[in-house]
């Protein structure tokens, strides 16, 4: 996850509906909690709701292999967030709204892209 400083709860082996992911975090600088928890699972595909302290949406991954390259994989990822959201001081306006939202996805598939170029590191038959 974007600016990921340590987990909660220990992280489980395996997902399933429901299952709930606790992490310590940062949003723009100012530490919070938070929560994935799965809502839907299909082959390639997770959608899960995803919490930053008082902000919550919905966020769908996919995975699917890469028809360019052999061993590789294209991951995507949607998040929908409402129009507006409140803030302690008043509220984001929709344009603020699409820049966070941006901004989130952009973190979240640099940080995925980390952990997978990690793991081919340390495993390089994974």
């Amino acid at each position: 996850m974007p600016n990921h400083e340590g987990w909660i709860d220990a992280p489980p082996e395996g997902f399933a509906v429901a299952t709930a992911l606790r992490f310590r975090s940062r949003l723009h600088r100012l530490p919070v909690t938070g929560e994935l928890r799965v809502l839907e699972l299909t082959h390639g595909r997770v959608r899960a709701r995803l919490r930053f302290g008082l902000l919550s949406f919905e966020a769908r991954f996919s995975l699917n292999a890469d028809p360019q390259e052999e061993k590789a994989a294209r991951i995507g990822l949607a998040l929908t967030l409402p129009n507006q959201l409140a803030v302690v001081s008043g509220c984001l306006d929709r344009f603020a709204v699409r820049k966070l939202a941006s901004e989130l996805a952009e973190q979240t598939l640099a940080a995925l892209t980390v952990y997978c170029e990690e793991r081919e590191l340390a495993d390089p038959r994974a």
